[in-house]
């Protein structure tokens, strides 16, 4: 119990975690009525999302897009935000490869670029949306790649630290969808144990 509290502190008391393992990885590919942000919020608040099963895009062609971008943070933000407006198909199998990028993008370019400076000169919209799929992604995976990535961006990040952007509350999305990553994994802990 005493290392379950020092791997695992309590998590601030405006987060609640009682029900962040209801999510479930979809079967198929989803689409929703919201707009992307708007389908953040609505599962990181519990609200239930009505969504019609929709034929998958294809990945190698988004995927060719994505990188083309790699300079061009407000098209990235634009293409992920489209593909995934509906936030749980992130954790669908055929996301894989986007996913390793996304976890690459964040682990070597955004990395270094905050190391070297601030986490404040990374593209906020950019950052903020990728830790979000992750955080997203970590939940219904067993690559701790994914949930050491997010732990080291929040230790990177300066404790004051409040995104200023139109994107700005995705950064509380995030904080719920990176807990709900940390409670799976003290659960699959939990279960080994």
């Amino acid at each position: 119990m005493e290392l379950d509290s020092q791997l695992f502190p309590p998590l601030p008391a405006s987060i609640n975690t009682s029900s962040l393992g209801k999510l479930e990885k979809p079967g198929v590919w989803l689409d929703c009525e919201f707009n992307g942000l708007d389908a953040f919020a609505a599962l990181a608040g519990e609200k239930v999302i009505s969504a019609t099963e929709s034929p998958q895009p294809r990945t190698s062609d988004f995927l060719k897009a994505l990188k083309a971008a790699a300079r061009k943070p407000d098209e990235r933000v634009r293409l992920l935000l489209a593909r995934y407006r509906h936030p749980l198909n992130i954790a669908g199998d055929s996301e894989a490869l986007v996913c390793e990028h996304l976890l690459e993008r964040l682990m070597v370019a955004d990395r270094a670029q905050a190391e070297q400076q601030s986490i404040a000169v990374l593209d906020e919209p950019d950052l903020l949306l990728k830790l979000n799929l992750i955080a997203i992604k970590s939940a219904f995976c067993e690559d701790l790649r994914y949930l050491d990535a997010l732990n080291y961006i929040y230790e990177l990040s300066p404790p004051d630290w409040l995104p200023k952007s139109g994107y700005a509350r995705l950064y509380g999305t995030y904080l719920i969808f990176y807990a709900r990553a940390l409670e799976v994994c003290s659960c699959q802990i939990e279960e080994c144990a």
